[in-house]
């Protein structure tokens, strides 16, 4: 193992910054293929024989997956060390990357799919962990610059990969192609990255029962939401999944706020700003990953686009993000952050109507990169 001395000039040696970047590749696999699969849901569903009514599955599963990991890795962190963690949820990674490329089936892929969400959600906050645990606060623009890069430039890059590979290939390489970075980068982190000792005492002031009411509410919820429109919201099935969310997320939210060591720190949104940009970002949300999935499907199944046809256009709404990051950053030093918020909602709100106003493929183009950055 390359060692890393406690002495400054060791903080910010070569091995330290290799792991680092490795960690920030790592990330960027798990942002991709979010992106990567949108352009080729349709050749899935193809392949593998799915009602178009349950494609969304194969985006929804990995992001609930996602949600339920991101607040755990806190404390998986300092239960196990960033290290660890790190090189353990990156070989997950992989091995769930294998099983939804090898599925037979849509019950066995979304299962892959879950894992893979689980872990690859564990990748993204542990780099902007690292930036404040393992650089020095010198450094931290350089390493934050590194990773927001990465987080970037997955999507921009994502839907045209997802298309070549698709078209050029077929879409199990969309899965594939995460197994050997993934491994180069789980090696290249438990080599680089400082031996921490870990802290498993740590996960027994974990409450539990609150993070099975979570999931289960979460995952009742998604479930509800897909299920619903098919039986007219009417129906005994559908109640009974109305009751399991109502009641799941009602204790839920009762221990969360109750217990000392909770899954979530709810208390948390009593503080009014926290509250609004958790709610900001939950909207961006819900427009960036629905119209990605609604385009990507409407592109496939409507316009009867191919794989690559679908991800060149979906790539100008990334490159156009990537693009104007610099121009937000600039431009919040420059402008008041609540009239940059306002000025940027109003744009990606106008870009959603002409969307569906709209779906010619060339004003699509423009109005994808033009408007939606």
């Amino acid at each position: 193992m390359i060692s890393i001395s406690e002495s400054p000039d060791s903080e910010t040696s070569a091995a330290l910054w290799l792991g680092f970047a490795a960690m920030c590749v790592g990330m960027f696999m798990a942002v991709l293929d979010v992106q990567v699969v949108a352009s080729s849901l349709t050749a899935i569903q193809t392949a593998l024989h799915i009602p178009l009514g349950r494609l969304g599955w194969i985006q929804t599963a990995y992001l609930m997956a996602e949600v339920v990991a991101i607040p755990l890795t806190g404390i998986l962190t300092r239960a196990l060390s960033l290290r660890i963690l790190f090189a353990a949820a990156t070989l997950g990674f992989v091995i769930s990357s294998w099983a939804c490329a090898l599925a037979p089936g849509f019950d066995v892929l979304i299962a892959a799919r879950v894992v893979q969400g689980f872990f690859g959600g564990m990748l993204i906050p542990s780099v902007f962990t690292a930036v404040f645990v393992l650089i020095p606060e010198r450094h931290h623009i350089l390493a934050t610059t590194m990773a927001g890069v990465a987080a970037l430039f997955a999507p921009t890059l994502g839907p045209l990969l997802g298309g070549w590979l698709t078209q050029t290939q077929s879409w199990h390489w969309i899965f594939l192609i995460n197994i050997l970075p993934g491994l180069i980068v789980a090696l290249i982190v438990l080599m680089c990255l400082k031996n921490e000792k870990p802290n498993v005492a740590v996960l027994k002031r974990l409450d539990g029962l609150t993070l099975l009411l979570f999931a289960i509410f979460l995952a009742g919820l998604q479930w509800l939401l897909s299920e619903g429109p098919h039986y007219y919201w009417q129906g005994i099935y559908i109640w009974s999944l109305i009751l399991i969310c109502g009641v799941t997320g009602a204790w839920g939210i009762h221990r969360a706020l109750s217990v000392a060591n909770p899954f979530v720190h709810l208390k948390r949104f009593g503080n009014r700003r926290f509250a609004l940009g958790c709610a900001l970002s939950f909207v961006l949300g819900v427009g960036l990953y629905g119209s990605v999935y609604l385009l990507s499907v409407f592109l496939g199944a409507v316009r009867n686009h191919t794989p690559l046809v679908i991800g060149e256009i979906l790539i100008v709404s990334g490159g156009a993000q990537l693009l104007t990051a610099p121009v937000a950053a600039w431009a919040e030093t420059k402008i008041n952050a609540r009239l940059l918020t306002l000025f940027g909602f109003a744009l990606f709100a106008q870009s959603l109507c002409f969307q569906s106003v709209d779906l010619h493929p060339p004003s699509l183009l423009w109005r994808e990169g033009g408007f939606r950055a």
